[in-house]
């Protein structure tokens, strides 16, 4: 029976993050990186891309460095207070992310043009020199192969470097968080434009509906290799430990750029069937349809912590520990989550009574009439 619950929950949560995580998170970013198109200098492309790179690299810089601050909003015990403050907070973060992606992609774009070669070389050049710097898995960290809950409060604010470097105030951390957004981040997104924009021009490049379906299909396509693979790499990085190192590293940086394509896609597809079904004829709407649609639904479903891309995932770390590849669990975790809450109540309520009578034993008796009869 448990290895039937455990693939229930692997159905299930596969379909939640394919099926309504992904599509909230973009939503909400095909929704935000609209407005910005509409509303921030409409006409003046390399003039919006600077301010929106300035600003998102800002918000994600500031929210790296007061996250020592930040945290303490887990402190709060009035639910109303902490449920707007981390919400505001995560809002405030995805906004950051989106526009510093925007601001990146569309200077590339505005410099380099839209043609294949700097497509091309965008992909290459992204992908090679995050697989030197050993962080391919930051690549593949978003919807649908990263789902963030909500309720874990512990990472919730928690924001990584790409030096490893602990919360303080030393000039180590003040680097790592300067570093990880404007380096890190940057090749992150040369990957996914250069990506995106081969497949652009390869997939259907006159048919929107087409392209984007069969980018679609092609990243479900993707879906069970990368799942299943996960489960092989992991146990050859355990098994050969030390010995191959090169042909570790190698393999595994293989595998994360093949699983990093499946999110592209799965981006792209939706973003462009967005593009053609939802209100064409009235950008302005549809993009602020998109925009509320796809917060308020992650919200709802407790993972509006998936819509930014913040931190850094390091690829040394693999095989360190259980940790999956790709984490999907939904269902899972909140089982988890509520067996946990349900075990600390009964273990605080048999403590609790164990202490009272402990309490009433080592009380002394008092002397009166009764007891003394």
């Amino acid at each position: 029976m448990e290895h039937i619950s455990n693939a229930s929950f692997a159905v299930l949560d596969f379909l939640m993050s394919f099926v309504v995580v992904s599509p909230c998170v973009v939503f909400f970013w095909r929704g935000s990186w609209g407005i910005l198109d509409v509303y921030l200098y409409p006409n003046q492309m390399e003039l919006s891309a600077w301010i929106c790179f300035a600003y998102g690299n800002f918000v994600m810089i500031l929210t790296g460095l007061v996250q020592k601050y930040s945290t303490k909003i887990n402190k709060l015990k009035n639910v109303v207070f902490y449920f707007v403050l981390s919400r505001l907070y995560i809002y405030i973060l995805a906004t950051g992310s989106v526009a510093q992606w925007r601001g990146i992609w569309n200077l590339q774009d505005y410099y380099t043009g839209k043609t294949w070669h700097s497509a091309l070389s965008s992909f290459v050049i992204g992908s090679g020199v995050i697989c030197c710097l050993r962080c391919v898995k930051s690549i593949m960290a978003a919807a649908p192969l990263l789902v963030a809950h909500d309720t874990d409060h512990v990472k919730l604010f928690r924001i990584t470097g790409i030096l490893g470097s602990k919360v303080s105030c030393s000039p180590w951390f003040i680097v790592d968080m300067m570093m990880t957004p404007l380096l890190l981040h940057t090749l992150i997104v040369v990957f996914w434009r250069g990506l995106w924009t081969l497949m652009n021009i390869c997939l259907y490049p006159e048919d929107n509906v087409q392209s984007g379906l069969f980018s679609l299909v092609a990243s479900l396509a993707l879906a069970y290799p990368t799942l299943i693979g996960q489960h092989f790499i992991m146990s050859f990085v355990k098994k050969q430990g030390h010995k191959n190192k090169i042909c570790v590293v190698l393999i595994l940086n293989l595998y994360l750029v093949m699983a990093s394509c499946l999110p592209v896609a799965h981006w792209r597809g939706i973003w462009t069937l967005q593009d053609v079904w939802l209100i064409p004829e009235n950008k302005a709407i549809s993009v602020w349809m998109s925009h509320t649609i796809g917060f308020l639904g992650g919200v709802l479903v407790l993972s509006a912590k998936s819509i930014p891309v913040s931190g850094c995932l390091l690829d040394r770390n693999i095989g360190k520990d259980n940790r999956r590849l790709v984490d999907i669990t939904y269902f899972k975790k909140i089982r988890d989550y509520i067996c946990f809450q349900e075990n600390v109540k009964s273990q605080n309520s048999f403590n609790g009574k164990e202490k009272t009578k402990q309490e009433n034993e080592n009380k002394p008796i008092e002397f009166t009439f009764i007891t003394h009869l």
